[in-house]
């Protein structure tokens, strides 16, 4: 076995936030949770809808029209001015794209993150827990 050369050059920073460009299948609201349809197109998450539960992609930073790019936040920190968190307490998905700190007692049960401050949310999906 040979020795190890020396270490290469230090590489470009990759972005922490991850953010991805999908296509919105319907007309979508900024700061919501997406799934991708079976065309691949981005929908409201719904934690009613138990085919979802395993199917979170983010949560979209901004609105989009239908047929329009939206892009999609997968990780790391949020800021927006009308959230109001409590900070500390884990985020989860709700109804029609929605995010609540209500944990769910029906459907399935996914953090799709926690509150760093009232206005900040650290994206960080969790696995889900299905609900009777």
């Amino acid at each position: 076995v040979g020795q190890a050369g020396p270490p290469g050059a230090q590489g470009i920073a990759g972005s922490a936030a991850s953010p991805i460009n999908k296509i919105a299948a319907e007309a979508l609201g900024g700061h919501r949770v997406v799934v991708l349809n079976a065309s691949e197109q981005a929908v409201y998450a719904d934690r009613t809808n138990v085919t979802h539960a395993d199917k979170i992609l983010g949560i979209t930073t901004g609105a989009a029209s239908a047929a329009a790019a939206v892009t999609v936040q997968t990780y790391g920190e949020m800021v927006e001015p009308s959230f109001a968190w409590t900070p500390e307490l884990p985020v989860y998905v709700s109804t029609n794209g929605l995010m609540t700190q209500t944990p769910p007692t029906s459907g399935f049960k996914r953090g799709v993150g926690f509150a760093l401050a009232a206005t900040k949310l650290f994206i960080d999906l969790r696995e889900p827990v299905m609900r009777v």
